[in-house]
């Protein structure tokens, strides 16, 4: 997973990508709920004999696991050892990382601790459901919170360009690598979390950046000074982070527990922390509305809430957005269900659904681009099932253009600044172990294409999937 600062020298006057960070932003949500919308008493869940692990793999685990997973296997100082965070992996897989540890990290290897068949008795435990969720209130939340420093370093490293930056995040020993722009030189390579996913994102003076975990693990980096400052588990399981457009605050939306965590992006303190009926989809900044939009999983709404959390609205669809992005007006959301076939636009200003079109395959709309060919905007959307582009304009929504692959793509990207009488260009990505976004802070004026919203192009933060790692 790559993220880049892209520098504002003349070097990018030909080439970038921040086409995603301009037209997807991050959304949120807020500190009160109406009655239909918060958290009913879940049952116990029902665990099968065949499900029910033995009282030897209970005590195996208890032994040697709970102190970096804890008891219930939400996670401590190791990732969280449940079906909604390893579920992904099989059995095999499982067995085969107790057995031989992971390098460079304080996964250590069982294989001469265990037996064959006790390590394959482990596997299954780790992948059955726990008898019932895991519990991380709002107590553990700031229970969790540590800071190594409030100050920011004063100035960069000398010789280092801040804003010609790649930051890396490397799987195999869960580091951030800080790389040179220019010459590809690591700068600093950090130990962080577990299973950073969504993608880095940026302060507006990009001077922080921030990496959400899985784990519900959100870091805040000092970008000049190159070090971790804070961290604090928001959740056992979270789905991605928003920066705020005035750059205050940072809204996490949550699985579980479902939820939706507002802190601060100074110091990560947690300004408000709201249970949820439904586990989140996404949360995303709507820029130039000052508010967050956030989306759920199981209700077919989203709500839009002001940035200082004090007002909502929601806007009903007909089914549930489990991907969606924004128009580069962000007064339209577009979004799908997976399996549906359609997306559906929601016009979040009238605060109803406008439009739908067919839309086949596995659209991943959170990795499109916006683009304008003369007086029209078009959206490019990549397709993780089918090899194909789709191509929707706005002023009608309908599909106007498939444009075949070579295989399923991940994302869309930019390649080049098109002039006033050339086509624009961009190209899809196949899904890979790393994905690259990029927020432009160069000089827009500088360039021959004329932006979609100027005011908003320099100051958006980029926006990356939540790729499934």
């Amino acid at each position: 997973m790559i993220s880049k600062l892209i520098s504002r020298g003349s070097d990018n006057k030909k080439y970038f990508a921040a086409a995603l960070a301009a037209t997807m932003i991050p959304l949120s949500s807020c500190h009160t709920l109406p009655p239909q919308d918060r958290p009913q008493e879940r049952p116990p869940k029902a665990i099968s004999q065949a499900q029910a692990p033995s009282a030897e793999t209970v005590k195996l685990y208890l032994q040697h696991c709970s102190s970096c997973h804890r008891d219930d296997r939400s996670g401590l100082t190791g990732p969280a050892l449940i079906p909604e965070t390893i579920g992904k992996f099989d059995e095999a897989r499982i067995a085969r990382t107790i057995a031989e540890g992971i390098a460079a990290t304080q996964m250590p290897s069982f294989g001469n601790l265990l037996s064959p068949e006790q390590i394959r008795s482990m596997a299954a435990y780790l992948k059955s459901p726990t008898a019932s969720d895991p519990v991380w209130t709002e107590a553990d939340v700031k229970n969790s919170r540590s800071l190594a420093a409030l100050s920011l370093a004063g100035k960069p490293r000398p010789g280092v360009d801040p804003w010609n930056l790649f930051f890396v995040v490397s799987h195999g020993d869960h580091g951030l690598s800080i790389m040179d722009g220019r010459n590809y030189r690591v700068l600093k390579h950090l130990r962080m979390r577990p299973g950073i996913h969504g993608g880095i994102k940026y302060s507006l003076d990009g001077r922080r950046a921030y990496a959400l975990t899985r784990d519900g693990w959100l870091t805040s980096i000092d970008v000049y000074g190159m070090k971790v400052i804070g961290e604090i588990r928001v959740a056992i399981n979270s789905r991605n982070l928003a920066v705020s457009e005035d750059g205050r605050f940072i809204l996490v939306g949550n699985l579980l527990p479902a939820s939706l965590a507002l802190l601060d992006a100074r110091d990560l303190s947690l300004v408000s922390y709201v249970p949820t009926k439904s586990k989140i989809s996404a949360v995303y900044t709507a820029f130039g509305r000052a508010s967050f939009v956030v989306a759920y999983r199981d209700l077919a709404k989203i709500t839009e809430y002001s940035t200082d959390l004090s007002s909502s609205r929601e806007t009903p669809l007909g089914a549930p957005f489990e991907d969606f992005m924004f128009d580069p007006s962000y007064r339209y959301a577009v979004g799908t269900s997976r399996s549906s076939g359609q997306a559906e636009v929601a016009d979040i200003e009238s605060q109803r659904v406008v439009a739908r079109f067919p839309l086949e395959g596995l659209p991943h709309l959170g990795s499109g681009i916006a683009f304008k060919e003369g007086d029209k905007t078009f959206l490019a959307l990549p397709n993780m099932k089918i090899g194909q582009i789709s191509v929707i304009e706005t002023g009608t929504w309908t599909v106007v253009k498939k444009i075949p692959t070579s295989g399923p793509a991940f994302f869309c990207e930019r390649t080049k600044i098109r002039t006033r009488s050339s086509p624009t260009r961009f190209s899809a990505r196949r899904k890979t172990k790393s994905t690259s976004s990029a927020r432009n802070a160069s000089n827009w004026s500088k360039h021959s294409y004329p932006p979609l919203e100027k005011p908003r192009l320099i100051r958006s933060l980029p926006k990356t999937a939540d790729l499934p790692l």
